[in-house]
């Protein structure tokens, strides 16, 4: 039922908390992964009921994944935060808890302690809070100094169509592997569950540069089979379509971080316009 991309892989990993508001839900599984989609979606719209914006939504989940990267001098180490019960990664040190409109989980990694908090904040497009902010506290808990970056993989499923195209601001339609850096990352990024890019189909968007969110050092739009195979590095492939199952990736380069000292990222995702 749930075959994933070329692979043939059958994820089967159940949530266990959730959070919701009239607008959106998103859910984590015990092994710290999670899914987002629609409950009431935009209220001007009966077709966006109960929708996917991430593969697996609504009971399955673990196909988005994100990577810590720890360096310890001249050791670098990677990653994969969750698990699932058809892929390893790094379990959380407890199961993900929900109170307050929050999913709390935390890891420990290298003396590197991760708080994931997700929770729904107000949409810069929609002005409604009906995106999900994706947030990340990264805290150096050794005696010496570790650098500490953070990749975000999201397998975005929009609706019925996981091979979702994009508009991406700046840059046009997009349907092909293609990433920004630096300064030309662009404000924000729309997945369209149509294919020819209709206006009144369901639509995600991202928001990547405004001040409630930590502009990424890196942004791909890429290609979810090829992402699922990476831990970090991800060499773009301009040539090669994603519309057969795209993803977004997400890069916050490592930076050093003192004993006690803590970085803090950011990212939305939730309903378009």
């Amino acid at each position: 039922l749930w075959d994933k991309g070329p692979e043939g892989m059958d994820p089967e990993s159940p949530p266990s908390v959730s959070v919701q508001n009239e607008y959106v839900k998103a859910a984590s599984s015990t092994g710290g992964r999670f899914i987002l989609g629609t409950t009431g979606g935009d209220p001007n719209s009966s077709n966006d009921n109960n929708r996917r914006l991430l593969f697996g939504y609504a009971d399955n989940v673990g196909s988005s994944f994100n990577t810590a990267r720890i360096i310890n001098g001249s050791a670098v180490a990677d990653y994969r935060l969750g698990n699932t019960t058809w892929q390893s990664g790094r379990a959380p040190i407890a199961a993900p808890t929900a109170s307050s409109g929050r999913i709390i989980t935390v890891w420990q990694l290298d003396g590197v302690r991760i708080e994931e908090r997700l929770y729904f904040a107000n949409n810069s497009d929609t002005g409604r809070p009906d995106t999900m902010a994706i947030e990340y506290e990264l805290r150096n808990d050794n005696t010496s100094a570790r650098s500490i970056g953070l990749r975000m993989m999201l397998d975005v499923m929009v609706g019925g169509n996981d091979g979702a195209p994009y508009f991406i601001e700046g840059a046009g339609r997009v349907t092909q592997q293609a990433q920004w850096q630096g300064a030309n990352v662009p404000d924000f990024w729309v997945s369209y569950e149509s294919p020819t890019f209709a206006a009144d189909s369901l639509k995600g968007r991202g928001e990547l540069t405004s001040a409630a969110v930590t502009r990424p050092d890196r942004f791909i739009v890429g290609d979810w089979p090829q992402a699922n195979q990476t831990t970090w590095d991800y060499t773009v492939v301009p040539s090669d379509a994603v519309t057969n199952d795209s993803a977004i990736l997400l890069y916050y380069n490592p930076i050093a971080l003192a004993p006690g000292q803590s970085r803090t990222l950011r990212t939305n995702y939730g309903i378009a316009r």
